[in-house]
C-alpha cells in the first residue's frame, strides 16, 4: 500500500526538524571550538573534562548517525536494521542525557563542599531516576512489537509510540527539580554567610546557569511528555 499524503507530510516534518537540529548542533560546535581548545584541551585531565568531551563529541557523532538514517541512507528497507537502530539510538540518547546529569550532580556535590551526606542524597536520587528509565525502557521493549511502517518505500525507521514512554520524563522531572533545589539552597547559604564580602561574579554565574539549566530542562521535559502523550499508541498513517 502506498503511503498516505498525511504520512508523507509527517515524514517531511520529521526530516526538516532533524536537519534543523543537526545543523544547529554543528553550528554551535564550530562557534565554540576556539573556546574549547583554550579552556578544555589545555587543562589537566579530570573527570569533568572527560565527561564534557564524551558529551560533546558523542552527541556530534551520534546525531550525525541519526541524521544519516533520517535521510534514508542506512536502513535499505531492513526491519532487522531498524530494530537494532532503535535500540542503539535509545542507548545513545540515554548516555547523552546522563552525561549532562552526571556533570550537574558533580557540580551540586562540589557546591555543597563534597559532603558525604549530600553525596548519599545525590547517589540515591540518581539510582531512583535510573531505575525509572530502565523500567520504562524494559516495558516498552517487551510490549512494542509493531513493524516499522512503509519502510520499503521510505527507507526510514518509523514506528508507533508506546503509551508509557512519557514515564521516562517523569524521572528527569524529579532529578532536575531536586538538583535545582539543592544547588539554590547551597548558593543562598553561601551568599548569606559571605554577604559582607565583595560581590562575587562566580556566585552570580552559578545562580544564572542553575536557573537557565532548570528552566530549559523543565521545558524540554514538558514538551517531550506532551508530544509522547498526544501521539502514543496512534496508528501511523499508511500503516
Amino acid at each position: 500500500m502506498a503511503p498516505s499524503p498525511e504520512f508523507m507530510q509527517d515524514l517531511w516534518v520529521r526530516r526538516i526538524l532533524s536537519t534543523t537540529g543537526h545543523t544547529l548542533l554543528v553550528y554551535d560546535y564550530l562557534l565554540t571550538l576556539k573556546d574549547e581548545v583554550y579552556y578544555i584541551w589545555n587543562r589537566p585531565w579530570t573527570v569533568v573534562k572527560v565527561l564534557f568531551l564524551i558529551n560533546r563529541y558523542g552527541n556530534l557523532i551520534g546525531q550525525t548517525f541519526i541524521r544519516l538514517e533520517e535521510a534514508g541512507l542506512l536502513s535499505h528497507g531492513s526491519q532487522v536494521f531498524c530494530n537494532r537502530f532503535t535500540l542503539s539510538t535509545s542507548c545513545f540518547m540515554f548516555l547523552s542525557m546522563e552525561s549532562i546529569h552526571i556533570i550537574v550532580l558533580v557540580r551540586t556535590w562540589a557546591i555543597w563542599g563534597t559532603q558525604k551526606r549530600m553525596a548519599s542524597i545525590l547517589i540515591w536520587s540518581y539510582v531512583f531516576y535510573v531505575l525509572v528509565l530502565i523500567g520504562t525502557a524494559a516495558y516498552n521493549a517487551t510490549t512494542n512489537h509493531t513493524q516499522f511502517s512503509q519502510l520499503d518505500v521510505t527507507n526510514i525507521c518509523v514506528r508507533a509510540i508506546s503509551s508509557h514512554v512519557w514515564l521516562i520524563c517523569l524521572g528527569s522531572f524529579f532529578l532536575d527539580t531536586l538538583l535545582f533545589a539543592l544547588t539554590m539552597r547551597s548558593l543562598w547559604i553561601y551568599s548569606m554567610r559571605f554577604q559582607t564580602l565583595h560581590h562575587s561574579n562566580l556566585l552570580y554565574i552559578l545562580v544564572r546557569d542553575t536557573i537557565i539549566f532548570f528552566i530549559v530542562s523543565m521545558l524540554s521535559n514538558a514538551l517531550r511528555m506532551t508530544v509522547l502523550t498526544a501521539y502514543s499508541d496512534v496508528s501511523l498513517p499508511g500503516s
